[in-house]
């Protein structure tokens, strides 16, 4: 499962995409990976969701320090 978290700046919006995943000793981080976009319009997000495989889920951001 993607989750995504599309968040209002300024001038535009933050979209964040992660895949989650357990906390091990090898991965501190609870996600296998994390993009952030900064982008201008929610046409411009669904474009980029739509690129990336897979079932999406809005959710709110994973704990971690960005």
């Amino acid at each position: 499962m993607i989750h995504y978290e599309l968040k209002p700046l300024s001038l535009g919006y933050r979209l964040t995409v992660w895949e989650s995943a357990p906390v091990t000793p090898s991965r501190v981080e609870p996600f296998h990976f994390k993009l952030n976009f900064t982008i201008v319009s929610l046409r411009e997000a669904q474009n980029i969701l739509n690129l990336i495989p897979g079932e999406k889920a809005n959710a709110l951001s994973p704990s971690s320090s960005e």
